[in-house]
Parts: structure tokens; C-alpha cells; sequence
């Protein structure tokens, strides 16, 4: 996952480089896999990531994940 610094500018890379990464997640078969997980630098950070639905670890809140379920129903949605 790319580290995402979305102070300066707020153009919307940020999202584009998260959906591509999600979308490419979903496409890897070849590692088994349950969940993305970001480890993010502050609260910003784990705020930009709760707006896509990633869910903070309860000791961990810097730490969050978003379930390979949650990304496939999102993208049968978007069809």
C-alpha cells in the first residue's frame, strides 16, 4: 500500500492511487489474503482511510484494515 500525504494538496491522487491499490488487491490471486491493512503516520492519515471504510484495530488505532469482502461487494456495486 502507498503512503498517502493528504495535507498540501487535496487534488484527489490520493483516492485515484487507494482505488487502484484496492482494485489491484482484489486481482492478486496468487498470495491468499483476507484484508488490506495501513499502518498511517497520525490521525489524518487513519481519517483518510475511514472514509473508504478501513477499519481501525481497537489497540491500535493507526493501524487499520478493510476486508477483501468489503471491496468486492463495493466494486459490484459500482457495475
Amino acid at each position: 500500500m502507498k503512503s498517502v500525504n493528504v495535507t498540501p494538496s487535496r487534488c484527489g491522487f490520493g483516492e485515484l492511487l487507494l482505488i487502484d491499490s484496492l482494485h489491484r488487491s482484489l486481482a492478486t490471486r496468487s498470495v491468499a489474503s483476507v484484508a488490506v491493512i495501513v499502518q498511517v503516520k497520525d490521525a489524518a492519515g487513519a481519517t483518510f482511510y475511514a472514509r473508504y471504510g478501513f477499519i481501525a484495530f481497537p489497540e491500535q488505532p493507526l493501524r487499520l484494515f478493510l476486508p477483501l469482502k468489503t471491496i468486492a461487494r463495493a466494486k459490484e456495486r459500482r457495475r
